[in-house]
């Protein structure tokens, strides 16, 4: 017998749901519960959604299918996972089914959502006692039609915002729901066998089956490529007569999946098994399918249903450069990938909330996604995970002790970048307690000349970037990150309305940049010095340190023709950058310097060689300098979020310019395109107030831009000198311009909201 409940029995009144486990093991570390809900519909429902967590693991089943799961790094358990599943809902017997993992301390389940029927009644959806729950895995129990009459009532603990294991909390941060990802199938036909070993291949008409014969004592192989990095659920569909066991190795190298992957591979019985769905989601390119000695195995389809927040491809960028195309494409695949329940680091090693690299994520989507919602979450996680002592930790969401910092530091500027772009006044006073706290935390670490001293010291890890950078005391590149930070806590607390910290912070930024420009300039080299022990200026200079005292505003304008001409004049001894995180920097750096011929010449030589060396993501770590052919080891990260950057940094190379959008709250930004040799490009920026669009041609005599503009006025600067050269003018929307604005020796109109046609015409 199915323990069905009829929803006549329900109450009108909505159930508040409650924390449930198995009884007696709430407590138990690694412990895991089943739990179901039948219930019967008497009709198919026009909407159904269901929001989840768990402390810490969980996997969501609709009627014996998959709807969601969460089986990374353990979540924080006040954020709700939300997934729509009403196409998974029939008239009838249906059945919600979770798993629950706990690691270790108090475990907590919690299911909560809608049913909504024709006619608009309203169905709640409330894990409770009317729910059954076991210890033990039992064949087809996520099904409708599985008999759990044996299985016991659940253990309650609570309800929010009380936390799963009975004590207060949560009235700070309450639950969140997070949006859901959505499922999609790679095409059959789109993966390819690139090696075999005792296999033979069958093409058949629905797409390509393979037969794999082992011996007794040799397996039988089949490596397939997918075409691209991809994440998610992998699928396997196996046609009768299967017999004996099959291994599944997934890699994002050929190497990984062939020699040693990092991902454990998974072992199947295949025996009267026809479609098999892996228990969690994996990231790969390539895939081997092995036989093992023994078996016979008749695999019809492999495929993936790939997982991801959902995002529009708002943003676009196309010019007369193939490969510059390319790697903005590869960008925005990279940082698609990487946003899942939040911005992960990378897919397939970590898949945590790294701070500094969600930063750099999240910045490169408002060019190419335009979204708000996700950074938002990300920033919140990260605060309810905040210590005592004011810090919050540079990973989560779980909570744990680790202090990175410049990663501290760069939740402060995230936040910031975060209003620029959204004007969400709301989310910013909400976590303006969190930015108090954490500035606080950092005042206690200051030296008596406002600086972060210190910076190897025992519960540190000041990161920077993958370079052998001097960080023995006063570091220059954590202290510049840390006047950033203030600098934008002062705009923050201005938005805020908050004066009297509108003042103490921008006092705190000009103590802190003027120390920095006195202790860590070395007038002898014309740069900064990596640090500063005692009296004792460092030897080592790096890219790291003066590109970003460039990027953050430490270094003013006279400074930065000295700081160009040390870094990259031969000669010098300088620590160069190899990871795209820190290079994302450098070319930003570069930009707003005005070198952007060679912060385009860093992009294509850079990511470009990437591309040339076979990614279709951009990869954790790289160094251009090595010997041609050479790709990550295994254990690298293929497809990490942090390289994402020309996806923001081509554009506005190319046609916004410096600064680039959103610092300026007053005026939608900048069109100044600078094409170099390229004879065209075009972009569309998503803005809070609509989508940007750019489009700019240089031919021979004819320098044109077309835009679109929503809702507030711009601003062009023009390749043009004022005064024009003889025989060269400035037309706006085919009228001549006779006195353009000037700005430095550069033409500069302005226009209002809609379209225009801005002309050079010599």
């Amino acid at each position: 017998m199915v323990a069905g409940l009829a929803l006549a029995a329900r109450s009108a009144e909505s159930p508040k749901a409650r924390w449930i486990w198995y009884p007696g093991e709430q407590n138990q570390a690694n412990s895991t519960v089943y739990a179901r809900w039948s219930f019967r519909l008497p009709a198919k429902p026009k909407a159904a959604v269901i929001r989840i967590t768990c402390d810490n693991k969980f996997a969501l089943f609709v009627n014996g299918t998959r709807a969601g799961e969460f089986q990374g790094e353990e979540i924080a358990w006040n954020r709700l996972f939300e997934y729509r599943v009403t196409k998974r809902l029939d008239p009838g017997l249906n059945v919600i089914a979770a798993q629950g993992l706990n690691v270790e301390g108090p475990a907590g389940l919690l299911v909560e959502g809608e049913i909504t029927l024709p006619g608009r009644q309203m169905i709640p959806i409330a894990s409770g006692a009317d729910w059954k729950v076991t210890n033990r895995e039992q064949p087809g129990w996520q099904k409708a039609e599985f008999d759990d009459s044996a299985w016991a009532a659940p253990v309650l603990l609570g309800s929010p915002p009380v936390a799963p294991w009975g004590t207060p909390g949560g009235q700070r941060y309450p639950l969140l729901p997070m949006v859901s990802r959505p499922q999609w199938a790679l095409k059959v036909t789109e993966t390819s066998a690139i090696g075999v070993s005792n296999a033979k291949l069958i093409i058949a008409p629905d797409g390509r089956a393979a037969v794999l014969d082992a011996s007794e004592k040799e397996p039988a192989f089949v490596v397939l490529d997918f075409g691209r990095e991809s994440v998610g659920i992998l699928q396997m569909q196996f046609l009768p007569g299967s017999q004996g066991t099959c291994e599944l190795a997934c890699g994002e190298s050929l190497q990984e999946a062939t020699r040693g992957p990092l991902q454990q591979p998974f072992e199947v019985e295949a025996k009267g098994l026809k479609r098999w769905s892996a228990p969690d989601r994996r990231a790969f390119r390539y895939l081997k399918v092995t036989a093992l000695p023994g078996s016979h195995l008749l695999v019809d389809a492999a495929w993936l249903e790939a997982q991801g927040y959902p995002v529009k491809d708002r943003g676009y960028f196309e010019c007369s450069d193939p490969l510059m195309n390319q790697i903005w494409q590869v960008s925005r695949h990279t940082l698609r990938l990487c946003m899942q329940h939040f911005y992960e680091d990378g897919i397939k090693r970590d898949r945590a909330l790294w701070m500094g690299d969600t930063r750099v994520e999240a910045l490169v989507n408002y060019y190419v996604f335009g979204d708000t919602k996700l950074i938002a979450s990300s920033l919140e996680q990260l605060a309810a995970i905040q210590r005592e002592d004011g810090a919050i930790p540079a990973v989560g969401p779980q909570p744990n002790a680790l202090l990175l910092p410049d990663y501290c530091a760069y939740w402060i500027s995230g936040l910031w970048d975060y209003y620029a772009y959204s004007s969400d006044l709301k989310t910013v006073k909400m976590l303006w307690p969190s930015l108090l706290k954490q500035i606080e935390w950092f005042q206690k670490q200051q030296d008596e000349h406002r600086l972060l001293p210190n910076a190897e010291r025992k519960e540190w890890w000041t990161f920077i970037d993958w370079a052998d950078l001097d960080k023995r005391g006063e570091v220059t590149a954590l202290n510049c990150v840390w006047y950033q930070a203030l600098d934008e806590a002062t705009r923050l607390a201005r938005a805020a309305g908050d004066r009297p910290k509108e003042r103490e912070f921008a006092q705190m930024a000009a103590r802190v940049k003027e120390a920095i420009n006195e202790r860590l300039w070395s007038k002898e080299r014309g740069a900064y010095v990596d640090c500063r022990v005692g009296d004792e200026l460092s030897q080592k200079i790096s890219e790291q340190a003066n590109m970003l005292a460039v990027y953050t505003g430490v270094a003013d304008r006279d400074r930065w023709e000295s700081i160009h001409r040390y870094l990259f004049e031969p000669g010098q001894p300088v620590v160069r950058t190899t990871t795209p995180y820190l290079n994302f920097y450098v070319v930003g750096a570069l930009l707003k310097m005005g070198y952007r011929d060679q912060a385009v010449k860093l992009i294509r030589d850079y990511w470009g060689e990437m591309i040339r060396r076979g990614a279709t993501s951009f990869w954790e770590t790289f160094d251009p300098a090595s010997p041609p052919g050479i790709t990550p080891p295994a254990n690298m990260s293929y497809c990490h979020g942090w390289s994402s950057g020309p996806g923001r940094l081509l554009p506005q190379a190319l046609l916004v310019g410096w600064p680039a959008y959103p610092n300026d709250l007053s005026v939608l930004g900048f069109v100044e395109p600078q094409l170099g040799s390229l004879a065209w490009a075009r972009a569309i920026i998503p803005t809070r107030w609509g989508d940007m669009r750019v489009a700019c041609w240089n031919r021979s005599g004819l320098y044109r831009v077309e835009v679109t503009t929503p809702t507030l006025p711009m601003r062009f600067r023009l390749p043009v000198r004022v005064p024009a050269p003889a025989g060269t003018s400035v037309y706006l929307d085919s009228k001549r311009v006779r006195t353009p604005e000037r700005v430095g020796d550069l033409a500069q109109v302005r226009v209002g909201p809609g379209e225009h046609v801005v002309e050079v015409r010599k």
